[in-house]
């Protein structure tokens, strides 16, 4: 079995190596860059959907020869894997939602999206970086994680960071993913996530046929740095209840 790890928005594969360094299955774990970010940094096009970035991820995932696939997905990776589980539900065993969520985004949302371009255009991917990224931490996180974080999220460039947010603000609700997805759902929650709230998640969890959720508690939005022990004991036990049901079958 195979657990593909799918990055967030301005990040890329090598935000899970904490998780890597931790893991006792670490061997069974793929982690690609999505189309704009990392190594796919100029692989992208005006029009990027969030079913195009799955579309591009069917293609890594049948490279990888295995027949079970997990999928879990951080922020803009989560909702990547949902569209994946809605385009491509039968080549998986299992999904995660990091942070992550089915629902679109709201009115407001949107509103800030459009206005985070003009930021992005005006200023540039760097400047935005460094306004984006302190935000998504605990405020008592270690400066230096937020410089490492800064730092890796230089492979970004503006043209792609928007095509992204254009991405993200025009993906659709995936509620009904949740509710027919028959294999299990892992939700990983942070008790301080502004972006992506506890209750939501407990909302969406609900509606799952088997779900299983999670909740760091000293984490914001990055718990698979602010937490990254837990975070990889945490995936690895989902992995090992996916293997447990797949066998009982």
């Amino acid at each position: 079995m195979t657990t593909v790890l799918l990055h967030g928005f301005c990040e890329d594969h090598t935000i899970w190596n904490a998780i890597l360094s931790h893991s006792e299955q670490k061997e069974n774990l793929v982690c690609l860059d999505l189309p704009g970010f990392g190594d796919q940094a100029s692989n992208f096009a005006e029009g990027l959907t969030i079913e195009r970035m799955a579309a591009f991820v069917k293609k890594e995932v049948e490279k990888i020869k295995d027949t079970e696939i997990i999928m879990i997905g951080h922020s803009l990776g989560g909702y990547v894997t949902l569209a994946f589980a809605a385009m491509y539900p039968k080549l998986l065993s299992g999904i995660g939602l990091f942070h992550s969520t089915a629902l679109p985004d709201s009115e407001e949302r949107k509103n800030t999206r459009l206005k985070t371009i003009d930021f992005v255009e005006a200023n540039g991917a760097e400047a935005f970086h460094r306004v984006l990224i302190p935000n998504l931490f605990k405020s008592n996180t270690d400066q230096a994680i937020i410089e490492e974080t800064i730092h890796m999220a230089k492979s970004a460039a503006s043209e792609g960071i928007i095509a992204a947010l254009h991405a993200m603000r025009d993906r659709p609700n995936r509620i009904s993913v949740l509710e027919n997805f028959e294999m299990p759902v892992l939700f990983i929650a942070g008790e301080s996530d502004v972006l992506i709230p506890k209750s939501t998640i407990l909302e969406q969890a609900a509606i799952c046929k088997t779900a299983q959720v999670e909740i760091l508690f000293n984490s914001a939005h990055m718990g698979l740095l602010e937490e990254s022990r837990r975070s990889a004991f945490i995936i690895d036990a989902f992995m090992n209840f996916v293997k447990t049901m797949r066998h009982e079958v």
